[in-house]
């Protein structure tokens, strides 16, 4: 399953953290409250299954939303760590998360 948003490909969205792969890449953390899907936070990892599942900010993530905390992310296995800022800080214009 996977959607397009701001010029870019994602895999998800999963309530499963684990469901992610563990590749480097860009993840996504969404709120779905009454059908309206609002991203809580994103950023870049060299696992993106790891990093998500095990994220710092988890606790605030399901403070802010009042509804489901979904998963997703723009897989990039052979990115360079600026690549993936890059893209990262892209989406961050676009999207303007309140966490993270």
């Amino acid at each position: 399953m996977g959607f397009e948003k701001w010029g870019y490909s994602f895999e998800g969205a999963y309530t499963d953290c684990n469901l992610l792969e563990e590749l480097s890449g860009v993840y996504l953390i969404w709120c779905n409250y009454t059908g309206e899907w609002t991203v809580l936070d994103l950023g870049e990892a060299d696992n993106i299954r790891e990093k998500v599942c095990n994220h710092e900010r988890r606790n605030e993530w399901l403070k802010h939303c009042p509804g489901s905390v979904y998963f997703s992310a723009k897989y990039m296995p052979d990115s360079l760590h600026e690549e993936r800022l890059k893209v990262e800080k892209d989406i961050r214009k676009q999207a303007n998360p309140p966490l993270g």
